[in-house]
């Protein structure tokens, strides 16, 4: 999402100087939109993609805001010139008419689309949420990694704001709460369900919970679980590949089974089909994928607090940053 976010803007790193509550209403923004998002490949419904009930994007999301002349003002108020964020501490209810608008292309263009769950699950198994959530915690319990920048401050407020804290109440985001106060086992959880898959570093250390130990996320989950993804997967992939190998056979044997391709295709899209009935997962995919898009958009390039790390890592020599 943050990665689409920025390519909008142009200018990726802008998206770090945004206030992390523009960013937070952005995103209940984006949810809203996602109503208007383009069925893809052969458009069969209305339905917008990954989400098996169209109906929870309306069920989930905040009161429309007020109008004015007809039009809805964007509720994230991030204030556009060129392309270019021209204050991220600014919130403006100005109603934009140009194709720099970030707010009017969500919301009267085809909404965000935002990645699989399993985009989710691939960045959180290279450990990028765990270090960067150390750097974070680093930078605001002592001066084990000295100063920022004040662009690398802004970037960890917002990390911190964002997907370090229980959001703010109401929020598309909340999805935390007593029944499921840990987003890690909230991630988990997910990850189990839809694909039968745990990333495959622990827990670190220092978030151990008793439920953590145990693998509490497998927990009355029921017959919700994809336990034959993998199985599956992998086969598909053994599939295709046999096809590849025997693309150009004009004689003699060919091992290519298209009928068996197509059923496996088949049985993966409904194991993933069952596990979206009524929208299930649909909140918390957004949610998911949200957060680890922040962190590859804060790895992707030589974002500010790359830069710092950089430089700190100079200073500090053999010292490390791992959690």
């Amino acid at each position: 999402m943050f990665r689409n976010l920025a390519k909008l803007m142009g200018n990726r790193d802008d998206v770090f100087l945004v206030h992390p509550l523009q960013l937070s209403r952005w995103l209940d923004e984006a949810w809203a939109s996602a109503s208007t998002v383009p069925s893809f490949g052969v458009p069969t419904s209305a339905r917008p993609p990954f989400i098996s009930d169209v109906d929870i994007v309306d069920i989930l999301d905040l009161p429309r805001p007020a109008a004015v002349n007809g039009q809805e003002i964007a509720p994230a108020g991030i204030d556009f010139v060129d392309g270019r964020v021209r204050d991220p501490d600014v919130f403006t209810n100005k109603i934009f008419k140009t194709k720099t608008t970030v707010s009017e292309t969500l919301v009267t263009q085809a909404g965000l689309v935002w990645d699989h769950l399993v985009y989710a699950y691939l960045i959180e198994s290279t450990g990028a949420f765990e270090v960067l959530a150390e750097v974070v915690r680093r930078l605001v319990v002592g001066e084990t990694l000295s100063t920022l920048s004040a662009d690398g401050t802004r970037w960890a407020r917002a990390t911190e704001e964002l997907f370090l804290r229980e959001p703010p109440l109401f929020a598309i985001s909340g999805v935390v709460s007593d029944v499921r106060p840990d987003l890690r086992v909230t991630r988990r959880n997910n990850y189990w369900r839809m694909f039968g898959l745990e990333p495959p570093h622990p827990i670190p250390s220092r978030w151990q919970r008793p439920g953590h130990i145990d693998r509490g996320w497998r927990a009355d989950t029921g017959e919700g679980v994809n336990g034959a993804f993998r199985e599956k997967w992998t086969e598909l992939l053994r599939q295709v590949w046999l096809g590849f190998e025997n693309a150009r056979n004009g004689i003699g044997p060919n091992a290519t089974d298209r009928e068996y391709v197509a059923f496996l295709c088949q049985s993966l899209r409904d194991m993933l089909t069952m596990r979206r009935r009524g929208g299930q997962l649909a909140r918390e995919e957004f949610v998911h994928v949200t957060t680890m898009s922040w962190m590859h958009l804060t790895l992707e390039s030589d974002t500010p607090i790359v830069v710092d790390l950089k430089r700190l890592r100079a200073m500090m020599g053999s010292k490390t940053l791992s959690p």
